[in-house]
């Protein structure tokens, strides 16, 4: 992806598996593609399918991805092991099925169903 978008001016887009444009429909993988700058397209690259299972397998130890103690605006939030969003502004910006992207107030995230977000950075 070539620019970095706002998370917010995401909310309202409407749920694609796989979409990766606001306008025709965007999965949570999307939200982050767009939002944080050099996060690989696991979704449509081989090789990247592959390190993001070696990631999981590994619980997230990939030296790309560091673990933050707390959220940083722009930082990838794992909502569950294959769900994710960006924090932004005391929000995670992500897609469902149900609501297309929508922000959470990160202090409901257990509320809303995401009892023990990890917040990570990308560090190619």
């Amino acid at each position: 992806m070539n620019g970095v978008m706002d998370p917010a001016a995401l909310v309202g887009a409407p749920w694609l598996r796989g979409g990766r444009d606001p306008l025709g429909g965007i999965d949570c993988w999307g939200v982050v593609l767009l939002c944080i700058p050099g996060v690989p397209d696991y979704a449509g690259d081989a090789q990247a399918r592959m390190e993001l299972a070696v990631a999981f397998a590994k619980g997230w130890r990939d030296e790309r991805w560091r673990r933050l103690a707390a959220p940083r605006d722009r930082c990838l939030v794992m909502l569950e092991p294959t769900h994710a969003g960006v924090f932004w502004r005391g929000y995670v910006v992500h897609a469902t099925r149900a609501d297309g992207v929508r922000a959470d107030p990160a202090s409901e995230l257990s509320a809303c169903g995401f009892p023990s977000p990890t917040f990570m950075e990308w560090r190619p």
